[in-house]
C-alpha cells in the first residue's frame, strides 16, 4: 500500500524479536479461537511443535538478509540483552515500549510475530493421515512514533486438490506434495514478506 511505501523510506535497520507461541509448545489439548495480537482477525490455536519459534526466527532473519538492504538486528544476538528479556512476552505490549526497545538498540523499526499453530503432518510427502497446519502473524512497529506500519496474518492447513478445487495455485506451489509444517510456514513467510515495506535488494 501507499503507507507501506512511504514508511519504508526511513527504515534502515530492524530489530527482530523472537517469535512468541500463543500456547505452550507441544501442547495437545483442543484448539480455541483467539484474537490475533498483530491483526484484526480471529485465529484457531493448536499444537505448536517444539522447534517452531527457532525455525521461524531463523527463516525471517535469512529472508530479510537475502532480500533487503536493511540492517537486521536479532534481539537474541544484540549486545547487553539478558536471557530474562528474551523470555519476556511482549505481545500486546504498548507499542511505545517496543519503540523504546528498538530505539535503545539502534533500530528504526521493530519486527515481532506470534505463532498460533504449527502442527506437522502425520505421514509422508505422498500420503498423510493428518496434514500440516500453520498459523502465525507478524507486525512492524516504527520506532519514531510507535505506530504499526505493516502487519500480516497467515493461516493455512494443507488440503488435497480434491478437497479444494479453487486453490490450484497452492497445489502448484506445493508441487503436489504433502508439506511439512516447516515447508508450509516457509511458503507463508515468502508470501507475506513479499509485501514487506523495506528497501528490496532484488
Amino acid at each position: 500500500s501507499r503507507l507501506d511505501a512511504v514508511s519504508s523510506e526511513s527504515i534502515d535497520s530492524i530489530l527482530v524479536l523472537p517469535f512468541q507461541s500463543a500456547t505452550g509448545t507441544g501442547k495437545r489439548e483442543g484448539s480455541k479461537t483467539v484474537r490475533c495480537y498483530e491483526c484484526e482477525y480471529f485465529v484457531q490455536t493448536g499444537v505448536i511443535e517444539d522447534n517452531a519459534s527457532q525455525f521461524m526466527n531463523n527463516a525471517v532473519i535469512s529472508f530479510l538478509r537475502n532480500h533487503s538492504l536493511i540492517k537486521v538486528i536479532p534481539l537474541w544476538k544484540a549486545p547487553g540483552v539478558s536471557s530474562q528479556m528474551l523470555s519476556q512476552d511482549l505481545r500486546g505490549a504498548d507499542k511505545r515500549l517496543l519503540a523504546q526497545l528498538g530505539k535503545d538498540l539502534g533500530a528504526d523499526a521493530v519486527f515481532s510475530g506470534t505463532i498460533y499453530r504449527f502442527r506437522d503432518r502425520v505421514g509422508t510427502a505422498v500420503s498423510v493421515t493428518s496434514p500440516a497446519s500453520v498459523a502465525f502473524a507478524v507486525e512492524l512497529v516504527r520506532v519514531s512514533d510507535g505506530k504499526t506500519i505493516w502487519s500480516r496474518p497467515y493461516d493455512q492447513t494443507q488440503r488435497s486438490l480434491d478437497e479444494n478445487l479453487f486453490d490450484l495455485g497452492f497445489f502448484l506451489k506445493s508441487k503436489g506434495r504433502w508439506l511439512t509444517a516447516e515447508e508450509l510456514a516457509s511458503l507463508g513467510l515468502k508470501e507475506i514478506l513479499s509485501t514487506f515495506p523495506v528497501k528490496k535488494s532484488r
